[in-house]
């Protein structure tokens, strides 16, 4: 080769150091590198949407077969592969290399290109959006506020899909009306046979090595040097301004592995954009089936559920609720002001369904490309829902991207490495309080709803469990725990004012028939212990002449219980129980005021009550006021010093 020629340019290595792991074998692309390729090409399609088309943006993914000899320097491209094999001794990179070499030495390579329509086309230069896509990491240009590549490595994600490690870029920009061409290749260190050391990274493109400049060393190819490029990798005036994206070496080795190529892309499609899909945004097409809001339903009912029925089990979140959400959800749009408090910032619209199959409860936050970022969970939320929420706002959109990690799917709020936007953070923390009250408030149990005495079964005999006891089914009810000590009040042995809410109490059989009576005491001690405090082990008292027994109120709960001991400095717990049977903190964000045995007691951040003094035999009564008129299965719990319990 001579100093000038179009072809493939890999500089000498002079780093101390060499490189034989391929980078994308620990990168969090390739975890799933499906869904980083829908996610990255689509959004970057989206990014570039051309303001004065009247219609929404268009991403096309193509297949095709070509000959080695098809491929710009593909015979080339091979040998610098096999020449990384030589070198490499890491096993997964090793294989990875390998099955690039099998898919070369195929009879046709399968190629995968992506173009988008409705789009601006890459803006030329080396310090312009050309540049920052080819050759500089870290950077990302782009032109509207809000876009959703920021950090300017998702670039790299269609490498993962490419057993070649090539890359092959075309775009026709509407600023300059001007079309090029070139190409990339991102491997390991490797020799050449002079026995010099090569970087891992080749450009294809106009080579001048004479350049001064060394950052100009490779240009791209303009329209007058397409002459013996294959037009499978040229952006053809007629179809439009905009960028073709073209992987070489894709691993389809069969008819069926293209079916699963298929199947895969329209899922990962439709998980992550199902927004900007069914609001008519962007219209996708995946070989021969198109995703645009008119089929969205038909698609997903016939292709996703059928074709990949484990998807929404496997997640966190269940695409088929989302789209009920979006689809017959209740619709509430909430604003959102800056952190001033003052002026509007934008606005959220939260589309929500209470229930789903799964009993999942996670809401999905998709900012204003219509992609989704996100799913947080609502701990405090009494029953299974499913939300979607819309972030709409140019500047809201904005301050969001800057906690956006790079891979686009979660956002930052801490790190020690680098200072997070303050107001960003305060921004996202105010979005999630006015979505997780909204859910809070929707998910809450009606006291006056109507339940199935055998919805009460299960609930009743759990000792210190709540239930909203109905005037006409509160006879049908018991709740038996065996006595061992008989209380003041009637002849029954009830409590005075409990007579309507609990039946006669009878002697209920030994659990333990087997065992002798000090045997069982010494196992039941066994179970009480919590943490080890040194001589003052703390332990989980249980030992109830009279379990917890709740009553609901207006304003919030009544719990009555009797111990077998006398308790010094005992902690009460209280817990929410979901709808679930998980244990969560719920109920404490919502106790305002706590009477014990009628006198007023401070209630704990984390919603305990410290400090108590308990008699044995006396009906110890807890009033507790909540904030908001709620009911939550709720249980109680003590625990106190061992030193502390006085039999």
């Amino acid at each position: 080769m001579g100093n000038k020629y179009i072809g493939y340019y890999f500089n000498d290595e002079n780093s101390p150091s060499d490189n034989f792991v391929d980078e994308s074998v620990d990168s969090k692309f390739g975890i799933n590198s499906m869904d980083s390729y829908a996610r990255e090409v689509i959004q970057n399609s989206i990014d570039a949407y051309d303001v004065d088309c009247e219609e929404p943006v268009k991403v096309e993914f193509s297949f095709d077969y070509l000959d080695l000899s098809e491929i710009p320097d593909g015979a080339f491209i091979k040998y610098v592969i096999n020449k990384c094999l030589e070198n490499i001794s890491n096993p997964l990179t090793k294989s990875y290399y390998k099955k690039g070499i099998e898919i070369l030495n195929s009879e046709k390579i399968p190629c995968l290109k992506a173009s988008d329509y409705n789009t601006t086309g890459v803006r030329p230069g080396r310090d312009e959006a050309w540049g920052y896509l080819l050759y500089d990491e870290g950077k990302s240009y782009k032109t509207r506020p809000g876009s959703a590549g920021s950090h300017g490595v998702g670039k790299k994600v269609p490498f993962l899909r490419s057993t070649a490690k090539t890359v092959f870029y075309s775009t026709y920009n509407k600023e300059t009306q001007g079309r090029l061409f070139e190409g990339k290749t991102m491997l390991v260190n490797w020799k050449d046979e002079n026995n010099k050391r090569k970087s891992s990274i080749g450009w294809y493109g106009k080579v001048d090595e004479n350049e001064s400049d060394t950052r100009n060393i490779v240009k791209p190819l303009e329209e007058e040097d397409f002459g013996n490029i294959n037009p499978f990798f040229i952006r053809q005036k007629d179809k439009g301004y905009g960028t073709d994206v073209t992987i070489i070496g894709v691993n389809v080795t069969d008819d069926e592995s293209k079916k699963k190529l298929k199947r895969d892309m329209i899922c990962s499609i439709m998980d992550n954009f199902f927004v900007a899909i069914k609001k008519g945004k962007l219209i996708v097409q995946v070989f021969d089936k198109i995703l645009d809001k008119d089929n969205f339903d038909d698609v997903f009912e016939n292709v996703y559920k059928k074709e990949s029925p484990l998807r929404d089990k496997n997640s966190n979140f269940s695409l088929t609720d989302y789209i009920e959400a979006m689809n017959s959800g209740d619709v509430k749009e909430e604003t959102i002001m800056d952190t001033s408090g003052k002026n509007k910032i934008g606005s959220v619209i939260i589309h929500f369904k209470l229930g789903n199959e799964n009993h999942k409860k996670y809401y999905a936050v998709v900012r204003n490309q219509g992609m989704k970022i996100v799913e947080y969970r609502i701990n405090k939320a009494n029953q299974p829902y499913t939300a979607v929420v819309e972030i709409e706002g140019e500047e809201l959109n904005k301050k969001l991207l800057s906690l956006e990690n790079a891979a686009h799917d979660d956002f930052i709020t801490k790190d020690d490495n680098y200072d997070i936007p303050e107001d960003a953070v305060k921004l996202l923390k105010k979005i999630k309080d006015v979505v997780s009250n909204y859910i809070t408030e929707k998910t809450k149990i009606d006291a006056n709803e109507k339940q199935a005495l055998e919805e009460f079964t299960s609930i009743i005999n759990l000792p210190g469990t709540v239930t909203d006891i109905k005037k006409k089914e509160k006879n049908k009810i018991s709740k038996k725990v065996p006595i061992k000590k008989k209380k003041k009040g009637d002849a029954n042995g009830n409590e005075s004012g409990m007579a309507s809410t609990r039946q006669k109490r009878g002697n209920t059989p030994d659990p333990k028939p087997h065992m002798e009576p000090e045997k069982e005491k010494n196992e039941k001690k066994k179970k009480k212990k919590v943490s080890d405090g040194g001589n003052n082990n703390i332990v989980l008292f249980d030992d109830y002449t009279r379990e917890p027994f709740f009553i609901k109120t207006k304003n919030g709960y009544i719990i009555r219980f009797t111990t077998e001991s006398n308790l010094k400095d005992a902690v009460i717990y209280f817990k929410s129980i979901n709808s679930d049977g998980r244990s969560v903190n719920a109920i404490a964000s919502y106790i305002k005021n706590f009477k014990f045995n009628g006198i007023n007691k401070k209630v704990n951040n984390d919603g305990t009550i410290s400090g108590l003094n308990i008699e044995k035999d006396r009906v110890n009564e807890c009033i507790i006021e909540t904030s908001k008129d709620i009911l939550y299965k709720i249980q109680l719990e003590i625990q106190c010093r061992e030193g502390n319990i006085n039999e």
